[in-house]
């Protein structure tokens, strides 16, 4: 789609998406950059996943953050938790889900 409305992209560039939504394919929303970008694009927007990693390597928030999301915010929706802590809803799940800050505590696996 961005080819189509913006032209040929070149070998070392990727389409990265403004709205953040990967099968999105609005020719506004999408742009250039290269993979660094791409990756420097998502940390800062908190929708990475650290895999074996227990605390997320650009972690916006703390440890106390996250022990709070899981006991006293638990019932909230994500995207309200997620404006409380300027991170992104996907990164509120991981934390609710224990996909990230696994060593913490306060899941709930029922």
């Amino acid at each position: 789609m961005y080819e189509k409305y913006h032209g040929k992209i070149p070998n070392e560039l990727q389409v990265l998406h403004k709205c953040d939504v990967r099968n999105c394919i609005n020719p506004e929303h999408l742009f250039l950059g290269t993979n660094t970008d791409n990756v420097a694009d998502k940390m800062s927007k908190g929708r990475f996943y650290a895999g074996a990693i227990d605390i997320p390597r650009a972690a916006k928030i703390k440890q106390s953050d996250v022990l709070k999301i899981r006991t006293e915010l638990k019932g909230m929706r994500n995207v309200d938790i997620a404006k409380i802590y300027n991170i992104h809803p996907c990164s509120v799940y991981m934390i609710k889900s224990g996909r990230t800050w696994k060593k913490v505590g306060g899941i709930n696996t029922q």
